[in-house]
This record gives structure tokens, C-alpha cells and sequence, in this order.
């Protein structure tokens, strides 16, 4: 019974201790929360036929991350000139900046079908005269690219059609990418060099006397080589702990009982 509660214990604090490790889903760190309060600081909220509507910071940080991701990403290009009214003819997209990132909430008396929202947004965080697409996570998840007017006083409006993370990305455009022109001709290969004189053969020099010979140093005789030790045999050692082992634990038998 003592042993059966023991490992009851055990496992009851093990399973305490992986309890603790598991992180809370969707709870952002404090520096997380902090850049999604930055994130959406800026837009004041914005106005509907059907009401006004609020906006907030993202709750989720991994919600606020894979917004961020899919209106950045070079995948979103053919939608975006599609929505600017271009093409891949005409501009590429050079790059795609993140302004805000913020949760739309929808008004009160929303009837649920789209409804066109004029958002309020600090002036200096807008320049009206760059472009600006409004990329929308919908409540499926999918991702759409809405295009939106600009006024010169921080306004933005688009047309929703339902009401979740939002992000407002500032498109930098570029002229077409040319096509690669042909190949030019290969040059013709250089001629070869004339080859050049070979030069004299040098006087061979005088050839040394030679030295006399050494006297022949006796060989070693392997038969009186110097031992290197002697090694013990191992096979008695062994034999000799295993008896005293023996000896040892016979003892201790005799004595238990």
C-alpha cells in the first residue's frame, strides 16, 4: 500500500509539473502586446451608413503576425495591381509596407450584407499621394485585397464585407521588367602566337670523386633484443577475484542464515 502511494505522488506531481510548461494559447508576452497596441494606434475608428464602427488592437499575436505575413508577401502582388487597376505589364510591386494592423469591429445594427466604412486615421501616418490597399483576413481565414480612396486628411474607405484583422499596406510600384534581349554573336578566336627559339644546352659539369666506403656497422641480433616488460598472466588474476568473491558471499550466506 506504501509503495502503490508513493508512485501515486510521483505521478500526480509529474503531471504538475508538465501542467506548468504549457504556455496559454493566444496570450502575448507584454512586449508582443505592446507592439500590437503600436501596431493599431493611429486609426480612431471610422463611420458607416449603418453606424459607426470601432476599432482595436489584435488580441491574438499569432492572429497579428500572420496578418502582417499575408499583406507582405510577395504572393499578394498579382492581387494588388489587379485591385490598382494595373498589371504585370505595366508596374511590378517593388515592395509592401505595413502601416497599421488593427481589429474592425462591425456596427451595432450591421445587416450583415457589405457595407462601406470610411476610416479615420492619424495624417501624418498617410500620404495621400502613395498608393494603399487594405488587405482583410477574413472570418474563414482567407485573404482578400480591397481597394480603398485616400483623402488628404488621413481618411480611408473601402467596402467590407464582413469584419475581422485588418491591415493597412503601403505598395511601392515599379516600371515593368524588361524582357531579356537576345544573345549577341561570339567573337572570333584570337590566332595563335609564333613559338620562340629554344635556347643552348648547358656544359655538363665535372663529376666528383668518390668519398671511400664506410666501414660496415654489425647487424643487430634480433635474438638479443631488449624486452620491453613482462606481462603478468591475466587469467590468475582473474581466477584469484573470482574465488575470493566466492569465498566472500558464501560467508555472508552462512551468516544470514
Amino acid at each position: 500500500m506504501k509503495k502503490f502511494s508513493k508512485m501515486l505522488a510521483l505521478g500526480l506531481a509529474a503531471a504538475m509539473v508538465f501542467g506548468m510548461t504549457v504556455n496559454a494559447a493566444g496570450s502575448p508576452t507584454p512586449d508582443q502586446k505592446e507592439e500590437m497596441n503600436n501596431a493599431a494606434n493611429g486609426v480612431y475608428g471610422g463611420f458607416t451608413a449603418e453606424g459607426p464602427v470601432t476599432t482595436a488592437p489584435i488580441e491574438d499575436y499569432e492572429v497579428f503576425t500572420g496578418a502582417v505575413d499575408a499583406a507582405t508577401s510577395k504572393e499578394r502582388d498579382t492581387e494588388i495591381l489587379d485591385v490598382l487597376g494595373m498589371t504585370s505589364e505595366t508596374a511590378t510591386v517593388a515592395g509592401i509596407e505595413m502601416v497599421q494592423t488593427f481589429e474592425l469591429n462591425k456596427p451595432e445594427n450591421w445587416s450583415g450584407k457589405p457595407v462601406t466604412v470610411t476610416l479615420q486615421f492619424d495624417r501624418n501616418l498617410i500620404d495621400f499621394t502613395s498608393k494603399y490597399v487594405l488587405v482583410h483576413i477574413t472570418e474563414n481565414g482567407a485573404v482578400e485585397v480591397l481597394p480603398v480612396t485616400v483623402s488628404a486628411f488621413g481618411e480611408v474607405t473601402a467596402t467590407f464585407t464582413s469584419f475581422s484583422p485588418v491591415v493597412l499596406a503601403k505598395v511601392t510600384l515599379a516600371g515593368p521588367q524588361g524582357e531579356q534581349g537576345p544573345q549577341g554573336p561570339q567573337g572570333d578566336k584570337g590566332d595563335q602566337g609564333e613559338q620562340g627559339p629554344q635556347g643552348d644546352k648547358g656544359d655538363q659539369g665535372d663529376k666528383g670523386d668518390k668519398g671511400d666506403t664506410g666501414a660496415t656497422a654489425p647487424a643487430a641480433n634480433p635474438a638479443t633484443a631488449p624486452k620491453t616488460g613482462e606481462t603478468a598472466s591475466v587469467a590468475g588474476i582473474m581466477a584469484l577475484i573470482l574465488m575470493a568473491g566466492a569465498v566472500i558471499c558464501a560467508g555472508k550466506v552462512r551468516y544470514n542464515r
